[in-house]
Parts: structure tokens; sequence; C-alpha cells
């Protein structure tokens, strides 16, 4: 696995924000990297061909979220390794990894979602909304999903289970 090099926040997700990224990872590496993982915004892939092409452009769905293709056994230690500032973060996406993998293997009732919903994230609320098989659950997320696109599809997979 290979190392973050750097992290990069700005309002816009344009060619300016991502060059201005590249150019302060460049120089926190001191040489270009042979591999660049990112999302898929659009942006990327003619700019780093542009900037580094020599580079291999991975952008696989999920590729940049490491600690979810980390082993449930080593999170806490892959966690500790980060930098201090980033561990909070971390230990909350490993619990909200947890219980998604509870809810995929139909060990989260809708019970415990009306008891735990208003504490979680958007991003979980969606991937539940996008995971459960349990209509009670899902009944559950269409009600009190934070945002309308939990709750839209929330009903949509409901909808698949009673057709």
């Amino acid at each position: 696995m290979g190392r973050i090099i750097d992290v990069y926040v700005a309002a816009k997700r344009d060619r300016a924000a991502a060059k201005a990224f590249f150019r302060q990872a460049l120089a926190t590496a001191g040489a270009a990297p042979s591999e660049i993982v990112t999302d898929r915004a659009p942006v990327y892939p003619k700019l780093i061909e542009e900037l580094f092409p020599a580079a291999w452009h991975h952008r696989e769905q999920y590729a940049n979220n490491r600690l979810e293709q980390v082993a449930d056994d080593r999170q806490a230690e892959w966690i500790s390794q980060l930098a201090p500032d980033n561990r909070a973060y971390a230990e909350r996406r490993a619990s909200e990894l947890r219980t998604l993998r509870q809810a995929r293997e139909g060990a989260l009732s809708a019970t415990e979602i009306a008891e735990e919903i208003d504490y979680w994230t958007d991003w979980l609320q969606i991937r539940l909304a996008n995971a459960l098989a349990d209509r009670d659950a899902l009944a559950m997320l269409c009600a009190k999903g934070r945002t309308r696109r939990i709750r839209n599809n929330a009903a949509a997979r409901l909808g698949l289970f009673s057709r």
C-alpha cells in the first residue's frame, strides 16, 4: 500500500483546484508519482496525463477509500498509523463500515435504526438505503432519512421488495 502524500480541500473541484493540489503534493513528495489514486471526478484524467504522463491513474470505485479495503481486524492498527488529525474521522468511518456490514448481514433491525439514525452521517444513511433488505428498516429510512435523496433511495429499494 502506498502512502498518502497530501490532501487538498477546495471550494470547487475544477482544473485549477486539481492543479494546485498536484503541485502541492509534488512539492511534498519531492518526486513525480508512479501511481495516483483519485475518485472519478472528470477533471483528473486529462490533467494527470498532462502533468504525470508515466503515472498509472487508478480510479476504480472506492479505490481512494483505503479504510474500506482494510480488514476489520486490522483497522485499529491502520488508523493508529494515521496522522493524529485524521484519526477521529477514520475511527468514525470504521464504525460506520461495521454498521453497514451488519446491515448487509441482516443483523441490523428497524428498532436499532430508529435508535441510532439521528447520529448517523448522510454517508452511512445513503449506503444503508441502498443495502438494506429488511422492509421495516427501509421504511424507517423512508420516514427518518436526513435528506430527500436518502428517503427516495430507501423508498425505491422498498418498492423493489413489494413487487
